[in-house]
C-alpha cells in the first residue's frame, strides 16, 4: 500500500495509509501532524489492538508515525486515524519514511538555491524530532522567532515558555519543516 504525506484534508480518504509525526500526546489519544499544519487524532482505542489506559508513556513528540485514515469530516475539518497493527500494514523496509521524504525535498530545494546563487540554509541538520540550538530573535503575538546557529534558518515557536527573552539561547525540538 502506498504511503502519502498529505497537506490538505481534501487529499485524505478513509482506508488511506498516511505518514506524519506525533505533534501532541494526551490521555485521550495522540495528535498526528502532517504537512501544512494538517492534524489528525488517533483516539486511545485506535492506538493498539489491546486496551491502552494512557498513551502518555508510549509516544513522544516528534515520533514518525504510519497510520490509516479512519474517518474524514470535511464539515468540521476533523480527521481520525488508527495505529492498530492489525490495520496498519508493516513497513516495507523503509525505516524512516518522513526522513526520506524530507531528504528528497531538501535535495530539490538545494538545486533551486544552487541555480539562484542564494545562501543555502542548513536544512539538512534539522530533521524531524531533532533537538537543536537556536537564539530568540523576536517575540511576537503569534510566537517567538528563532534563528538557527547558521544565521540563515528561521524557526517559529508558537507557544514560548514564560521567561523567554530576546537574545536568549534555547534548545527546541523540530516538529515541522516547510521548504
Amino acid at each position: 500500500r502506498d504511503v502519502v504525506v498529505p497537506k490538505t484534508i481534501a487529499e485524505l480518504t478513509p482506508g488511506q495509509m498516511v505518514a506524519g509525526y506525533v505533534h501532541k500526546v494526551e490521555s485521550f489519544g495522540v495528535i498526528v501532524r502532517f504537512r501544512g499544519n494538517l492534524s489528525a487524532l488517533a483516539p486511545r482505542p485506535n492506538i493498539a489492538d489491546r486496551f491502552i489506559s494512557t498513551p502518555l508513556d508510549l509516544f513522544h513528540v516528534g515520533d514518525s508515525m504510519r497510520c490509516v485514515v479512519q474517518r474524514v469530516d470535511l464539515s468540521t475539518e476533523r480527521v481520525f486515524v488508527t495505529f492498530k497493527p492489525s490495520i496498519v500494514t508493516p513497513s516495507s523496509g523503509e525505516s524512516n519514511y518522513l526522513r526520506s521524504l524530507f531528504r528528497e525535498a531538501f535535495m530539490a530545494a538545494k538545486l533551486t538555491f544552487m541555480n539562484s546563487k542564494k545562501i543555502m540554509p542548513a536544512w539538512n541538520k534539522y530533521s524531524l524530532g531533532s533537538v537543536v540550538q537556536a537564539s530568540v530573535s523576536s517575540i511576537e503575538s503569534y510566537g517567538c522567532i528563532l534563528l538557527g546557529d547558521d544565521y540563515t534558518t528561521v524557526m517559529l515557536c508558537k507557544e514560548p515558555s514564560d521567561g523567554v527573552n530576546v537574545g536568549d539561547d534555547v534548545r527546541v525540538c523540530v516538529l515541522d519543516i516547510d521548504f
